[in-house]
């Protein structure tokens, strides 16, 4: 699922050209139809249900004494497992290292005048993550619609090698790209694991997203889609695309999970965001917890699986170090940390985890993108030029790769701007 708006648009592009096909009908036709939805849409509310816990975790509460269970990570993974727990009936205690919950749900609610507010990380929620909206429901706390909030009839401005690169003209272009994402995606089928893969699959595994660029894209990098293809996916996974395997381009533009028959990934709309700040939700669900469920400033620094399955972990803080054993333990941190933790063979084999997972543990990437945020006393992006009607977002091959509104749906004159970043920039 699509990170970045930019990832969005060429999804909804790809998702263009397949009706366009299935249908008959031309795709500018099906764009026009699609975007006067989206302005009438505009006057519609979030809306999210809370989710409802039970079933199994509650029989076994009722079944059993209560087993000791240590959660690690108090961010909103660790605290949504909390949460589940104690809607089961099951005690928890989550270990958080720093001194704050929330992880990279973090939001800045005193750098900017008028009340404005920014997040450090985590900052579009996307209409398909239903247990965040879900949540956010649960403890009544208000959704604004970003892409509502956007000027009438707006777009994404795009400039490349000196000039603006408009969507009329994207379109065009993508239409080669997406006939090749089709036999590419037909071709390797879906998944490519290392265990069950096609030739072609392993092939463009091991081609890069800039090689396939440059292959797939008629005259490459020397294009504003080239470029433009280039930007979107180095700022979706923070990484230079010659560094990122071409099956992440062709998976997130379409997949099919038969082979022969062609599916499109799902769509991502980044639409949403917590009025306020998305923090709140992690602070929510930690104030709902039982009294000394979350210990902050407590650092696992070793875990041992036992003969019988129970773990002993071991965590330090302000009082010295401490192993306890625990029946059950969630670890709901990133494997970047826990690879500070577990630093020999012999660690992980104590861990309870296998080659396999001491291989994942230790190799898998992390994106390099970074945020500068910058306030202004009005919000000149959204007005009207050669771009035609700005929204905030654009995308160059100058060096700063991508911008947005952070403020859309926040009062004020004022408004942030915030140039995202991925792979290559110093």
């Amino acid at each position: 699922m699509a990170r970045t708006p930019l990832l969005s648009r060429f999804q909804q592009l790809f998702r263009d050209f397949d009706e366009a096909e299935r249908t008959g009908r031309s795709v500018a036709d099906i764009r026009s139809s699609r975007l006067s939805r989206r302005d009438f849409l505009k006057a519609g509310a979030a809306t999210a249900g809370a989710l409802a816990m039970s079933g199994p975790l509650g029989r076994l509460a009722a079944a059993a004494p209560p087993p000791r269970i240590a959660i690690v990570g108090g961010g909103i993974a660790g605290l949504n497992a909390a949460l589940t727990l104690q809607d089961a009936g099951l005690a928890s205690t989550v270990f958080e290292a720093s001194n704050r919950v929330g992880g990279r749900m973090h939001s800045d609610t005193t750098s900017w005048l008028n009340d404005q507010t920014s997040e450090h990380c985590g900052e579009l929620i996307d209409s398909g993550h239903k247990t965040i909206l879900g949540l956010a429901s649960r403890f009544k706390l208000q959704t604004v619609d970003l892409l509502g909030a956007e000027p009438n009839h707006s777009n994404d401005a795009n400039f490349f090698f000196g000039q603006y690169y408009t969507e009329a003209q994207a379109q065009a272009d993508f239409n080669p790209v997406w006939n090749n994402v089709k036999k590419d995606v037909n071709a390797a089928s879906y998944p490519t694991l290392y265990n069950q893969f096609t030739d072609a699959g392993y092939a463009l595994d091991h081609m890069s997203i800039y090689d396939w660029i440059e292959s797939r894209v008629p005259g490459g990098h020397t294009t504003p889609m080239g470029q433009l293809l280039d930007v979107a996916y180095n700022i979706e996974y923070g990484n230079v695309t010659s560094q990122q395997s071409s099956l992440n381009i062709v998976y997130l533009l379409g997949f099919s999970p038969v082979p022969g028959n062609f599916a499109v990934f799902g769509a991502s709309n980044e639409r949403y965001h917590i009025a306020g700040g998305n923090a709140q939700l992690p602070l929510a669900i930690a104030a709902s917890l039982r009294a000394e469920t979350v210990q902050l400033n407590t650092t696992m620094t070793g875990i041992v699986r036992n003969g019988d399955g129970t773990y002993n972990l071991t965590r330090t803080n302000a009082f010295g170090s401490l192993t306890t054993p625990y029946d059950r333990v969630i670890l709901a941190l990133p494997f970047s940390v826990l690879r500070t933790i577990l630093t020999t063979n012999a660690a992980y084999r104590a861990a309870g985890f296998d080659s396999r997972k001491q291989t994942a543990i230790q190799q898998l990437g992390y994106g390099a993108n970074a945020k500068l945020q910058l306030q202004f006393n009005s919000r000149y992006w959204n007005g009207s030029g050669p771009w035609g009607i700005g929204n905030g977002n654009s995308y160059s091959d100058t060096g700063y790769q991508n911008t947005w509104d952070v403020t859309r749906a926040q009062s004020g004159n004022t408004g942030i701007l915030v140039d995202y970043t991925g792979g290559g920039v110093p």
